[in-house]
């Protein structure tokens, strides 16, 4: 009923205004609180309110009912780190592994390349491949439709076949 209404009368849930928008972006210290306002998690965002609502957000995947997100906004880098630092210390939230590790002093976790398959030290935590050479390699083994082919005639540059054509330097040339 409540969306055949908003069909109708086409009013909004919310509006937020000019300043309500400034309020979401930024930086904010943000927790999640069970119904006894006991902390589960505490986290630091750069980007306001888009981290901790997100979807694929780790530790707020799982909201109960009666859990609620509290948000302070805060004024710079440096201020929220403090802040989310000093709220962990004083809530132990049990979602919270590690603290508060800043992404310099990040500890490097070992992998197997999904390329060559040997073991390697990531950067971040997305990384699959122990170089760009390996995932290049991966890609082409992967998607046999593209093979490297001798001289590209315009460029004199090694050039690749897709869908039977030269591609190089952008210039497409048939076979």
């Amino acid at each position: 009923m409540h969306y055949k209404r908003i069909m109708k009368e086409k009013t909004p849930d919310t509006i937020y205004s000019h300043q309500e928008i400034n309020d979401l972006r930024g930086y904010i210290v943000y927790g999640l609180f069970d119904k006894n306002n006991k902390a589960l998690y505490v986290g630091m965002s750069t980007d306001g309110v888009a981290r901790p609502i997100s979807k694929s957000h780790e530790q707020l995947k799982e909201i109960n009912p009666g859990d609620c997100l509290k948000i302070w906004k805060m004024p710079n880098y440096d201020y929220a780190v403090s802040f989310e630092k000093e709220l962990i210390e004083e809530y132990k939230p049990c979602r919270n592994k590690t603290g508060v590790v800043p992404v310099k002093d990040r500890k490097k976790t070992e992998a197997l390349c999904r390329g060559c398959g040997e073991e390697f030290t990531k950067k971040t935590q997305w990384q699959r491949f122990c170089s760009s050479k390996c995932r290049s390699r991966k890609w082409e083994k992967d998607n046999p439709r593209m093979k490297t082919k001798g001289m590209c005639p315009v460029c004199k540059e090694t050039s690749f076949i897709v869908n039977d054509r030269y591609v190089c330097c952008g210039a497409i040339i048939a076979k």
